[in-house]
């Protein structure tokens, strides 16, 4: 009656799948594959013994009435995914199990026996599970981001949307490809078409683009995609997300225009502080170059005898004037910044500071101060610049 030998049991022994075989209103155990036997966990001597002797725990979880209706009724029963903690070795144990109760019928088609069918999917559940929770963490990081996700159907062009899609390309309901392209700026459907023709490629799609709001006014998104392929090389589908950057973009519009605004500014101030140092060099020069010829004058006077503190404030008023000079071509050459114009050369740092000695000699004596130095070295620099300081 039951299959104890041949072909039929050597299958059933080796089945993965879980059979079992219950008689009797309190379902004696008739027979149990080593795949069932191993997922009950109870060792090998069950057979003959009732099914709450050897899985008491399992009354909680109906099954027992569930194999004894399907007895009573001859009505299969079949349950999918389901959570059963089992007693194993002393510990309980969650399993999740695809089963089936199936009634057995005599030559007269009554029911004489059950038969139990499972599948442990413990691992298949729970990597499912972690799948969906992993979905559902990135859907909601996505939608928290303010970011929509799509798939487009390259057959039938037809596009699945979810997250915040279609509040960032301003419709109501699902949208073709073409009815997308029509939403995008004339302008910008060159950008969309090089960033496709780059994604053949690369297998990347990724381009900022606008769209037509039903106003007539504009709004930038920003598409990133990427190119699904079959088995041979065939482009099937396109996923990406969908990203509204109004915002962003109108900030960095704003940010060159304050750039463009504060460039003509400074523009304008360096235009006029080189016209005002004009004037002003203009202006001095003449006076020092009158200053400078005067004094040379007054020294090559043959009729007049200088003394020796004489000739020594002449030779300083020649010092500062041509000092003057200095500073003026200085003050010239630092207002047009004209690197070009200002060559690299060799300055003695040594005879900086005697300039400034010179400049400061009647502030030294009037503060009675002392100015100590040590050996100064030889730099690169534009010496018109360094006499200015």
């Amino acid at each position: 009656m039951y299959p104890e030998t041949g072909i039929f049991k050597d299958i059933v022994d080796n089945t993965p799948l879980s059979i079992a075989i219950y008689t009797g209103s309190d379902l004696k155990i008739e027979f149990a594959n080593p795949a069932m036997i191993q997922a009950w966990g109870k060792g090998d001597q069950v057979i003959g013994q009732n099914y709450l002797d050897v899985l008491p725990e399992s009354k909680e979880e109906l099954f027992f009435e569930q194999a004894t209706t399907v007895l009573k009724t001859g009505v299969p029963f079949y349950e999918k995914n389901k959570k059963v903690d089992l007693i194993i070795n002393g510990i309980i144990k969650s399993h999740y199990f695809n089963y089936s109760f199936l009634p057995l019928f005599d030559s007269e088609g009554n029911t004489y026996a059950v038969m139990n069918t499972g599948v442990d999917v413990t691992e298949l559940y729970i990597a499912k599970q972690q799948t969906q929770s992993t979905e559902e963490r990135l859907r909601l990081a996505i939608e928290s981001a303010g970011m929509g996700t799509y798939e487009i159907n390259l057959s039938t062009r037809e596009i699945k949307t979810c997250g915040n899609f279609k509040d960032i390309l301003c419709v109501e309901s699902a949208i073709l490809v073409d009815e997308l392209l029509s939403k995008l700026h004339p302008d910008d459907l060159p950008v969309r078409e090089k960033a496709h023709i780059e994604a053949e490629k690369t297998g990347q799609i990724s381009y900022e683009a606008r769209i037509l709001k039903e106003d007539n006014s504009t709004k930038w998104i920003k598409i990133n995609g990427k190119i699904i392929r079959d088995e041979d090389n065939n482009p099937i589908t396109i996923i990406g997300t969908i990203q509204d950057i109004n915002e962003h973009r109108e900030f960095q519009e704003e940010l060159k225009k304050q750039v463009d605004l504060n460039t003509e500014q400074l523009r304008r101030s360096n235009d006029d502080l080189l016209h005002f140092a004009n004037i002003v060099s203009h202006d001095l020069r003449e006076p020092v170059r009158k200053i400078k010829i005067f004094n040379g004058l007054i020294r090559n006077e043959k009729e007049t005898n200088f003394n020796e503190n004489s000739i020594k404030y002449l030779q300083k008023i020649d010092q500062s004037t041509q000092r003057m000079q200095n500073i003026i071509e200085g003050v010239l050459a630092y207002s047009t910044l004209d690197k070009n114009k200002q060559p690299i050369e060799e300055i003695d740092l040594n005879e900086i500071f005697e300039n400034i000695k010179t400049d400061l000699e009647l502030i030294i004596k009037e503060k009675d101060a002392i100015l100590i130095s040590c050996e100064l070295p030889v730099i690169q620099g534009a010496s018109i610049l360094i006499f200015i300081i």
